[in-house]
């Protein structure tokens, strides 16, 4: 209830230029906004945590996805030092309660993979074409992940959505 579309989307914003700055692959960042938006549906969060939920989801989704997981002390500096070590820790262990410790999910960064590789199989197209699309597809997909108004969408729409607009 404390948490607005607004105050989301200023959350995922955020988040997006947090993985281009540590260079953290798109899956993670899919993975950590499911993690938020899944979390925020089932447990009441106070608008100044926000930022604290969006660093615990990301360090989640990076432990899941990514060879080397970014460190607490990195993550912890670019909320400008506000939370705390124990903090972070604390409410990562309430994530994954409140989720069950189910952390998978489907995500467009999968979609988007997966419809590439069938369009260039299928059609026999070109590879750098294929891959200008599906970084236009993801740019796309980015901006799809910070409005509210496309979580109503499964992800599989969006990143077929994407792959369209991209053409």
């Amino acid at each position: 209830p404390q948490v607005t579309a607004e105050a989301r989307c200023k959350l995922v914003s955020w988040l997006i230029s947090v993985h281009r700055h540590l260079g953290i692959s798109f899956e993670a960042l899919c993975l950590a906004v499911n993690m938020i938006d899944r979390f925020l549906a089932a447990t009441p969060v106070a608008s100044d945590c926000l930022q604290l939920l969006g660093v615990t989801a990301l360090l989640i989704a990076c432990k899941q996805v990514e060879v080397h997981a970014p460190s607490v002390r990195e993550l912890l500096t670019l909320c400008r030092d506000a939370f705390s070590r124990r903090q972070l820790r604390n409410l990562e262990c309430l994530v994954l309660r409140h989720l069950s410790f189910e952390l998978a999910a489907p995500t467009v960064s999968f979609f988007l993979e997966h419809f590439s590789q069938l369009r260039l199989e299928a059609r026999g197209a070109d590879a750098v074409e294929a891959e200008d699309a599906m970084s236009l597809a993801g740019v796309v997909a980015e901006l799809s992940l910070a409005d509210y108004a496309f979580v109503e969408y499964t992800p599989s729409l969006i990143a077929a959505g994407s792959l369209g607009l991209a053409d």
